[in-house]
Order: C-alpha cells, then sequence, then structure tokens
C-alpha cells in the first residue's frame, strides 16, 4: 500500500509540475537547440502572464514566442523565425518555422546533428 501512495504522490507531483526545458527541434534543414525554443517562448508566457487575466485550460493555447535566426544555405543568407505556442503551464504546444514566407511544422529532433552550429539570438 505504501508504494501505491508513492506512485500516486509522484503522479500528481509530475501532472502539476510544468515542463522544466523543450526538446530541440529540426525546422527544415535547421537544428535549433531547446534552449532557444524554450526561451522565446518564456519571454512571451512571461508577458502575458503579466497582461492577461483570461482564464485558459491547461491544454489550451496560451502564448506564442517567436525566435529569429540566421544560417546560410547555397552561399545565401536565410532570415527565419521560429514560433513556439505553448500552455499556461508552459508546455510547448507545436513548433512552426517562416522560411522564405513558407510556415513549416518544425518535428522534435531525436539526436543532435554532427555539425551543430547554434544561431545567434536576437528578438
Amino acid at each position: 500500500m505504501k508504494i501505491f501512495g508513492l506512485i500516486s504522490f509522484a503522479a500528481i507531483l509530475n501532472h502539476l509540475t510544468p515542463v522544466l526545458a523543450a526538446s530541440s527541434y529540426i525546422c527544415g534543414e535547421s537544428f535549433i537547440q531547446g534552449y532557444y525554443i524554450q526561451h522565446a517562448f518564456d519571454e512571451a508566457h512571461g508577458l502575458k502572464l503579466r497582461n492577461d487575466e483570461q482564464n485558459y485550460g491547461t491544454n489550451e493555447l496560451f502564448a506564442v514566442g517567436n525566435y529569429k535566426y540566421q544560417y546560410e544555405q547555397d552561399n545565401e543568407i536565410i532570415n527565419a523565425i521560429v514560433k513556439v505556442g505553448g500552455t499556461i503551464n508552459k508546455e510547448i504546444l507545436w513548433v512552426k518555422a517562416l522560411i522564405k514566407g513558407e510556415e513549416i511544422e518544425c518535428k522534435p529532433a531525436t539526436k543532435e546533428p554532427k555539425q551543430s552550429s547554434a544561431p545567434s539570438w536576437s528578438s
């Protein structure tokens, strides 16, 4: 019976604790580290939390953060914007990128690429 109580307690804590860090994502041919995604969302979340008094459900879109970066492809500098949508509990719902005017869905990265150059942060 003690084990069941411990498991129940752990399950409740897990449900109440927001996600601490976002996964890394692949957006087109770019690898975006989770730190940048989490930072962009945290800024938007904090701003929205201070300025919005509306009630939100736990799985409802609450805030959208943006992360701007540049990368080089075929000797051309490409400007991109990553958009991160998440809940009031700081769970990431989706990550999308706007590259050359086209919005694409980003996918969670299963592993870090061999050669990773972290794009520079700009807001």
